[in-house]
């Protein structure tokens, strides 16, 4: 569900190469870890929309870490969890904790 109408295409066209290791996007607005044909598709809602998180991504030479970092701001963490009314929706928007650290091994 976090992925473009024409995923198919984009998925066939990554299966041409070998090293792609991770895959990064947002606009979904959650925090998301899916994993498609061996590669870790990674959605990151926006700063400003609840969890109110940011993720910082290093990339070493055989590892990258996808770190997720809360927002110390309590006031507007509040203001943007009353904003969803859907039920369960604020869950899904953190999304699971593995989604928020993960490690990736990138040689062999």
């Amino acid at each position: 569900q976090d992925f473009v109408d024409n995923r198919q295409e984009v998925l066939a066209l990554l299966a041409n190469y070998d090293h792609i290791r991770l895959a990064l996007h947002g606009h979904v607005h959650a925090n998301t870890l899916t994993t498609q044909h061996g590669i870790p598709f990674v959605s990151t809602a926006a700063a400003g929309e609840f969890p109110m998180h940011w993720r910082e991504v290093a990339v070493y030479d055989c590892e990258i870490h996808l770190t997720t970092h809360a927002i110390d701001a309590p006031v507007l963490l509040e203001k943007s969890r009353m904003r969803e009314t859907r039920s369960g929706r604020n869950d899904i928007k953190v999304g699971p904790r593995v989604a928020n650290l993960l490690r990736l091994r990138t040689c062999g």
